[in-house]
């Protein structure tokens, strides 16, 4: 995956610095801008996506311990779970505390401005 990352890092490189500021047409040089931002989302994604993979995998292996599967298996009997409702409370708070990290840690690399704090009540 490493070669991948680094060839869609060249590819966003090349659309952003070289080929969009020679585009005279401003539509075709925004689209220039949307597929260098995309190539850099894949080289980024492509970058840590097995290290994500399986640091949720592990997450969700400790909140199941007697689950096996992959992730996506996880996540299947996860969700069976929670829509029976077959959670105590403490399991319920470590399966969300799971699932945020698990979103914070892809957000990180989609979209690394993405804000995942909690809004203050006002007074």
């Amino acid at each position: 995956m490493r070669d991948a990352s680094i060839l869609m890092t060249a590819v966003s490189e090349f659309l952003m610095n070289d080929a969009r500021p020679q585009l005279a047409d401003p539509r075709l040089a925004f689209r220039a801008l949307i597929a260098g931002n995309l190539a850099r989302l894949v080289a980024a994604n492509l970058a840590v996506d097995e290290k994500l993979e399986q640091e949720a995998t592990t997450r969700l292996q400790a909140l199941l311990p007697s689950t096996p599967g992959d992730r996506a298996a996880l996540e299947a009997h996860l969700a069976r779970l929670l829509r029976q409702d077959a959670l105590d409370p403490a399991v319920f708070a470590a399966a969300r505390t799971a699932l945020v990290a698990n979103l914070a840690a892809q957000l990180a690399v989609d979209n690394p401005l993405f804000d995942l704090t909690t809004p203050k009540e006002s007074p």
